[in-house]
């Protein structure tokens, strides 16, 4: 018997075999509470508004029932989790958690992703901290919004854990993007996406390149990353077996043109919206192919993909919100300075890329070395960020959580 999804619960079937009283175990899994119901259906069918009733009526987390059938055998009934209103208000009254589910409404709203998505997500986000919250749980640092936050990336980027949530298979909430561009949009001819040297240097750059610059000295990467970062534009050789991202993770990349010149790595950093890039990395631009971007399914980045703590949905300028198909990072310098506009480059996101893919050759572009840090002024820190991503509302979470009620 096919089990089939409606907005409010699981429900089954017209079945003719059904009794015409049908009753229901109704379980709390937090709590650990049962308890039993009684529903009547019409005489061969039981509409599916009365699983929807059922759901309604009981202030549950997880529901399952058991539905008896005259040959005995079992179908299954389950409310769709979904998160407490008390992990909710945690997240409201956070300002990570605020940037995160202000950022859920904006996608909802403009029709990025599909409310139960939304839904969706904050339900498993909620059940995976509470598991690794549990007495011998680990992965915990004490720290509630951060513990949060980590819960969040690894619920979105990592495989579902041995023992979290058994019989159930977590979605990937990744490129889920509905808008996407139209058949006869003209596409970049090339993408770039910023990388730190050293792990560049350790895990993407070909050998036979590696002893190139580190010409006759020992090959180290200090060496390698001295050279490769007064050598200009150059096409190097990449590993054969190299991803240009985590293979489980994603790449975040960008059509319009790195900076150039003094302070170029700053400015990079400032106008990608890479906060985790902070004083003394030395970055570089990588140029990629537009059909490796493509072919890996590149399209407008949501919150299911995984952002830092600078993403932002909604645009502030109206003519870039009509780029439906693209994403806009935050320039941190924009809004360190308290600027009206927080728009910076244009965004896209896609799947790991093998080395393979781009041809095993690109064009890196040196951008220097960070000579400062963002994030932590009064003027760009998470609570200011907040405030710009939810529209002034970020204290006052009443409004928020009414927001996302409207999932």
């Amino acid at each position: 018997h096919e089990i089939l999804w409606y907005p409010c619960c699981w429900a089954w079937p017209h079945d003719p075999k059904l009794h015409e009283s049908v009753k229901l175990q109704i379980i709390d899994t937090p709590k650990g509470i049962r308890r039993q119901t009684r529903i009547h259906c019409r005489r061969r069918s039981c509409p599916a508004i009365t699983c929807e009733l059922l759901c309604s009526r009981f202030p549950i987390r997880y529901l399952e029932a058991s539905i008896n059938l005259k040959h005995d055998r079992i179908v299954d009934l389950r409310c769709p989790m979904a998160a407490s209103q008390l992990f909710l208000q945690r997240l409201a009254s956070l300002p990570r958690g605020q940037i995160v589910l202000c950022n859920l409404v904006s996608a909802v709203q403009d029709g990025l992703i599909p409310s139960g998505m939304a839904r969706s997500l904050l339900a498993w986000w909620e059940a995976l901290h509470r598991w690794m919250n549990r007495p011998g749980g680990t992965g915990m640092t004490g720290n509630e919004e951060e513990d949060l936050l980590n819960c969040l990336l690894i619920l979105l980027t990592q495989k579902q854990a041995p023992g979290f949530q058994p019989a159930r298979t977590k979605p990937d909430f990744r490129l889920r993007c509905q808008h996407v561009a139209s058949s006869g949009s003209a596409y970049p001819s090339v993408f770039f996406t910023v990388k730190k040297v050293d792990p560049f240097v350790r895990f993407l750059l070909h050998d036979d390149d590696k002893e190139r610059l580190a010409g006759e000295n020992h090959i180290s990467v200090d060496a390698i990353h001295r050279r490769l970062m007064v050598s200009g534009v150059q096409t190097i050789r990449l590993s054969d077996d190299g991803f240009l991202a985590n293979p489980e993770g994603l790449l975040w990349v960008s059509p319009d043109p790195p900076p150039t010149g003094a302070g170029a790595a700053d400015r990079a950093r400032d106008v990608l919206g890479l906060i985790d890039n902070g004083s003394g990395d030395a970055l570089l631009a990588v140029h990629l192919p537009s059909r490796a971007v493509i072919n890996g399914r590149g399209k407008r980045p949501t919150v299911g993909d995984g952002g830092n703590d600078r993403f932002r949905i909604r645009a502030d300028h109206s003519s870039h919100r009509t780029q439906a198909h693209w994403g806009f990072t935050v320039d941190l310098e924009a809004l360190a300075r308290g600027n009206g506009a927080l728009d910076g480059y244009r965004e896209w996101v896609c799947e790991s890329l093998p080395t393979s893919d781009v041809g095993g050759r690109v064009k890196i572009e040196p951008l220097g070395v960070v000579a400062n840090t963002r994030g932590q002024a009064i003027e760009d820190n998470h609570p200011a960020f907040a405030g710009r991503v939810c529209g002034g509302v970020s204290n006052n979470q009443a409004v928020i959580l009414q927001h996302v009620s409207n999932f």
